[in-house]
């Protein structure tokens, strides 16, 4: 099997994303004002919508897309993020491929991870170049996990 080209691809601040996200909150919210009004006071199912909703919001601050300028860098085994003037080697993981757009996770190897929101709008002469690096490093953790469970087999 042939490895992916190495590559460098720009790290987007997810304008779009946070807009898209910020509106579909705001219209979950409406809802809940609307339900509020009709609703008969008290109500079980009403808190438990609200709580839902609450949760739901804490839930989508926590993965909130990065807002940082970087490019990921994949050597052809490995990736790295460049931000400002410093280089981390790291994992990326694809957690929703959209074709012409990438929620990916960056997990470096020391500290907190990050979300990204990678769009092809970004570098569309890269586009497919990163993809094919994407899961192609996902194919190769995949295989280095199996041959440990392999080894690790009496």
């Amino acid at each position: 099997m042939h490895q992916a080209p190495s590559g460098v691809y720009p790290l987007g601040n997810a304008q779009a994303l946070r807009r898209w996200v910020a509106m579909v909150w705001a219209l979950v919210i409406a809802i809940d004002v609307f339900w509020l009004v009709q609703a008969q006071w008290p109500d079980w199912k009403l808190l438990a919508g609200l709580a839902l909703t609450c949760l739901a919001g804490a839930f989508a601050y926590r993965f909130w897309p990065a807002r940082e300028n970087g490019v990921l860098l994949w050597d052809g085994s490995a990736w790295s993020c460049r931000e400002s003037e410093r280089e981390i080697a790291g994992l990326v993981t694809v957690h929703l491929d959209l074709q012409s757009a990438l929620l990916v996770f960056w997990a470096p190897a020391v500290g907190t991870g990050t979300w990204h929101w990678l769009s092809s709008a970004a570098q569309p002469s890269r586009w497919l170049a990163l993809r094919r690096a994407v899961f192609a490093s996902d194919r190769m953790a995949q295989g280095d996990s199996e041959r440990a469970d392999l080894v690790a087999r009496p």
